[in-house]
């Protein structure tokens, strides 16, 4: 059986989760599909798992050491057979059974290179969604609907998870960057729009998105860093020239980043209770008394909609 579909999942001590993940996608209507798994140096039962699923349309390729999700998602695509690649995050699901005959439909009668939907952002513990990315970004749409490089940057979608035409990246030679451990999926998409990329977006929620606790302070100065210098390159791309619109765009984001990072050099030493660096860069900060203001109010706004919307997932 030649697949439709090659379903990219990278892993990494994912082994609560995984197997959730792997039986949405065995449980599609659509049936020509193979899972194409990347252990990324887990050290917890992820392999074991996944071993354990006795379905030959699960493929395990094992990876000695942790080499971050770009890396363990170009060695699937390497590997991958389909016509499509569908990116699915190992604590992650898919929340519709016809999800991705859904999506190759589209994709095939638009002649699409990428096809999207929306999706359903779930917390950790939790039966139900909060919100959904669409719904997050206050982009209401009712019908399938063309992305272009200003939409895609301006509405902050890099949160999707498309289904991506196998043969649109090996034409193009595009890959993730196996440099970045944040932005990743920014970079891909930017980069496949800039090549060319007709990317069509459906507007149900057709994949669910774990929203997992993490440390605010652990890494984030490195990370943020990251992001800065992502903005800064591509706002130094000739290719850019072409996009006045989205030029301004970059220029927002990275003042916004730039924001973030003079809060977290405050922060992440408060955090450590280092006080003595901390009050050194509150006192190179005069703005933070406002940016830490902002993020309260911020917090309290996303605490306060995380509990009062439910929104029911498929059965």
């Amino acid at each position: 059986m030649t697949p439709q579909v090659s379903v990219i999942m990278p892993a990494f001590n994912t082994g609560r989760w995984i197997r959730q993940a792997i039986q949405s996608v065995l449980d599609q209507t659509l049936t020509e599909v193979e899972i194409l798994v990347v252990d990324d140096g887990s050290t917890d039962d992820t392999v074991a798992v996944v071993e354990g699923i006795q379905d030959e349309r699960v493929r395990l390729l094992r990876q000695p050491e942790n080499r971050g999700v770009s890396a363990a998602r170009n060695v699937a695509l390497d590997h991958a057979q389909g016509t499509w690649a569908a990116i699915l995050d190992s604590d992650d699901w898919l929340a519709r059974r016809d999800r991705l005959a859904t999506l190759v439909g589209l994709g095939a009668a638009h002649k699409a290179d990428l096809v999207a939907d929306d999706l359903y952002l779930v917390e950790e513990g939790k039966d139900h969604a909060w919100a959904t990315m669409l719904g997050q970004n206050a982009l209401r749409l009712r019908e399938p609907t063309w992305v272009d490089l200003p939409m895609f940057v301006k509405h902050d979608l890099s949160p999707i998870k498309p289904l991506v035409r196998v043969a649109f990246l090996r034409e193009r030679g595009i890959r993730y960057d196996e440099t970045l451990r944040i932005t990743e999926d920014w970079r891909f998409y930017m980069e496949c729009l800039l090549g060319g990329a007709r990317l069509i977006l459906f507007p149900e929620p057709g994949y669910a998105y774990r929203m997992r606790p993490g440390s605010l302070s652990r890494g984030v100065l490195p990370l943020l860093g990251q992001v800065e210098t992502n903005l800064c390159q591509y706002l130094g791309d000739k290719r850019m020239a072409a996009y006045p619109e989205v030029i301004a765009l970059l220029q927002e984001k990275l003042a916004a980043v730039r924001s973030n990072l003079r809060y977290y050099r405050v922060m992440a030493p408060l955090k450590e209770r280092n006080l003595a660096r901390a009050l050194a860069a509150a006192i190179r900060t005069p703005d933070f008394p406002w940016l830490f203001a902002l993020r309260v109010t911020n917090i309290v706004d996303y605490r306060v909609r995380r509990r009062r919307v439910k929104l029911s997932l498929p059965e």
